[in-house]
């Protein structure tokens, strides 16, 4: 984090622990009324480190989005193997919010294995959790800055990390090439209302060098009610997802031209 950044981060705290009140004889309505600017102030802050964050990560990935050869980085770019990836991700957050670090995930996306079929490492019974992707959104904004407990952890959030379950053949695959997968992301809503949007679709031809997945269904969960195929999922899973590396347990899907996500498989 910035010098800068983490000096103005410090005084929005001091503003915000300054803020209270220290007489214990002062009535609760007229405590809350007083931590309120402080706490705004500290939010303010947090809210624009988030942006900045955010517009950094975005550019850093258009500097490297033309480059289809791990061979064209720059020698300060390392390539990393999934063990090195993986203590990238930052704990806090669970994205990856270095400039050199990204980049090096791109190299590795770019570095095929000698053999890219999904047979040997995708199989039914196993799960995966989500690690990495190289587009960002509002999504990362919002982990950001609810990381740092400012107004957005009021919002929509992630409560953990989207998952994606490998299931048994489908019964109707006569040929023995296709497997049923599912991934559920998990959010919450104003800290308590649990939300949740979950994937259907099947991995093609996972024997094969160029397996995919074909999303064919969401399903929504808000508290307890049900809904299928909300608009806005089902905009999101129409593009198919491309099963383009396996490596160590991680593996890579390029969503069409989006970008590419990483899931890792649970230990």
């Amino acid at each position: 984090m910035p010098s800068l950044v983490r000096r103005i981060l410090c005084v929005g705290v001091l503003l915000g622990i300054a803020s209270f009140p220290l007489a214990n004889a002062i009535p609760l309505p007229l405590k809350l009324k007083a931590s309120i600017p402080g706490y705004a102030v500290y939010s303010i802050v947090v809210d624009q480190y988030a942006k900045r964050t955010l517009k950094r990560m975005d550019r850093w990935e258009e500097e490297v989005f033309n480059i289809t050869d791990p061979r064209d980085f720059d020698e300060s770019v390392p390539l990393l193997n999934p063990s090195q990836l993986r203590k990238t991700i930052s704990k806090r957050t669970g994205l990856v919010t270095s400039s050199v670090y990204r980049k090096s995930w791109r190299k590795w996306h770019l570095t095929r294995n000698k053999s890219n079929s999904a047979a040997s490492a995708i199989k039914p019974g196993q799960n995966y959790e989500f690690a990495y992707r190289s587009y960002v959104n509002a999504e990362e904004y919002m982990e950001i800055a609810a990381s740092f407990f400012n107004w957005k952890m009021f919002g929509l959030t992630h409560s953990k990390k989207s998952e994606m379950m490998i299931h048994d053949q489908d019964a109707i695959d006569k040929a023995n090439n296709q497997y049923k997968v599912s991934m559920i992301d998990t959010f919450k809503l104003g800290l308590f209302l649990p939300l949740s949007c979950t994937w259907y679709g099947t991995i093609c031809n996972p024997r094969d060098s160029k397996p995919r997945i074909i999303w064919s269904k969401t399903e929504a969960t808000i508290g307890r009610k049900k809904k299928d195929r909300p608009a806005g999922a089902e905009k999101l899973a129409s593009i198919p997802w491309d099963i383009v590396k396996c490596d160590d347990g991680m593996v890579s899907f390029q969503r069409g031209d989006v970008g590419y996500l990483v899931f890792d498989k649970c230990q």
